[in-house]
């Protein structure tokens, strides 16, 4: 699915990020080769997740190299439990749904929660 399709329209990012992960494709996903580049652009997505805190900001960063073998521009995978256009992980989500649907905490309080 194209990334571009993903892209909310309403989505303004949380306003703070606290902690960046930064990943790099090590070798080409075309050809097998492992003579990169330097960086040519990063993909980024932030995704709120459950802490300690309750929540922490993580800014997910996946690099993309152009491939000196074959010219392929290559991109690294996403972090496990992070999917593309979600802006909370898999556990938030979970924990969002089971307090609103079992817990009829409503949106106010739930938000309330998160930010409080």
């Amino acid at each position: 699915m194209d990334n571009q399709a993903l892209t909310g329209k309403t989505r303004k990012g949380f306003g703070r990020v606290d902690r960046t992960e930064i990943s790099s494709p090590e070798i080409c996903l075309n050809c097998r080769s492992q003579e990169l580049t330097e960086v040519i652009n990063i993909h980024r997505q932030q995704v709120a997740s459950l802490v300690a805190k309750p929540i922490e900001v993580v800014e997910y960063q996946t690099q993309s190299c152009q491939c000196l073998e074959c010219g392929a521009v290559v991109r690294e995978e996403q972090a496990l439990g992070i999917f593309p256009g979600q802006d909370l992980s898999v556990n938030l989500q979970a924990l969002l749904v089971w307090l609103g649907n079992y817990g009829h905490i409503s949106y106010a309080k739930l938000q309330e929660l998160l930010w409080g």
